[in-house]
């Protein structure tokens, strides 16, 4: 699967998704409904380890950020789905069946019992009270689970947004990102059919870690350890590459006049995209980390193999 989507030229976040949604998650999620509710974060690191290396994201950036970009459900909602659908199927048998039998005996044995850990009961119960729909469990009945069900999926989207929402608000990583979240879905730029290349540019620049995947390659810009700039002698990071006064000449060369900052470049892709400022912005970080590094002076040959280089691509 993630060959398939490295092989594709345009980039739309309905093909990841769905082929997850076909093969990886209808495996893994496999019977879910009963076993699922206690083990949903270990699934979830499947989820995240798949988009983000179908985005080219590190693979340390924070759960909720992944989530909240692409607009892919808690994996929690996709268990708690197949738990109710569960509960009304068993709420639906007939009375003297094996299925209702065992389940009132296991709903006699969790009231006298409350083990979390080891209840399906106790956890449905407690799922439906974290919505506040203890209701439904209180009155045990299919037809009146099945009016409710949606307003119960629905209740639960909204707590887990809130959830990624808030850490969104409080993250100290990128304090930036809260105040350009509009939208439960998938940002535009991931459905605009976009070349691949520069999905992954637009991606990174909003989730700016100082992890950067260019021409195959990843670049790491102190990230993990703390580096300094080669040209000036300040820390080195994604947002010092369009900073460092050693680039201006550069950047005077390759970005318009209006994304002659990291912020000025940060806003270009938090609302209408630009198609052409973003491949400059492309162009002009490819210069900086593949061809001249570490020169003090650009190479003239250097730069006009890499704009040849973009234009080809694109």
């Amino acid at each position: 699967m993630l060959s398939s989507c490295r092989n594709l030229k345009q980039f739309n976040m309905d093909v990841p998704s769905k082929l997850f949604s076909s093969i990886v998650k209808s495996t893994a999620l496999y019977g879910a409904g009963i076993w699922g509710l206690l083990h949903a974060e270990p699934i979830e690191h499947v989820q995240q380890q798949f988009f983000k290396r179908v985005m080219k994201l590190p693979i340390c950036t924070p759960r909720y950020f992944v989530r909240l970009e692409t607009g892919q459900p808690h994996v929690s909602l996709e268990i708690s789905k197949l738990g109710l659908s569960m509960l009304e199927r068993i709420l639906k048998s007939p009375s003297d069946s094996l299925l209702y039998d065992s389940y009132l005996a296991l709903r006699r044995v969790s009231n006298i019992y409350p083990n979390y850990k080891h209840s399906w009961c106790f956890q449905m119960q407690n799922l439906l009270q974290s919505v506040g729909y203890q209701s439904i469990w209180n009155k045990n009945s299919a037809n009146f689970l099945s009016i409710c069900r949606s307003s119960v999926i629905s209740k639960h989207r909204q707590n887990l947004r809130a959830v990624d929402l808030q850490l969104a608000k409080n993250s100290t990583t990128l304090p930036h990102y809260f105040s350009i979240i509009s939208q439960s879905k998938s940002y535009h730029y991931l459905r605009q059919n976009l070349p691949t290349y520069l999905t992954t540019c637009i991606a990174q620049i909003r989730l700016n870690y100082s992890t950067i995947f260019n021409s195959g390659k990843w670049h790491d810009l102190s990230m993990f350890d703390e580096r300094l700039c080669l040209l000036c002698g300040e820390r080195e990071s994604f947002s010092h590459i369009f900073e460092c006064a050693q680039r201006l000449s550069l950047r005077a060369k390759i970005l318009p006049p209006h994304l002659s900052s990291f912020d000025s470049v940060l806003s270009s892709v938090h609302s209408k995209i630009n198609l052409l400022n973003i491949k400059q912005v492309y162009l002009f970080i490819t210069i900086v980390l593949v061809h001249c590094k570490i020169d003090k002076t650009t190479n003239p040959t250097l730069f006009v193999i890499a704009r040849a280089f973009i234009v080809i691509r694109t």
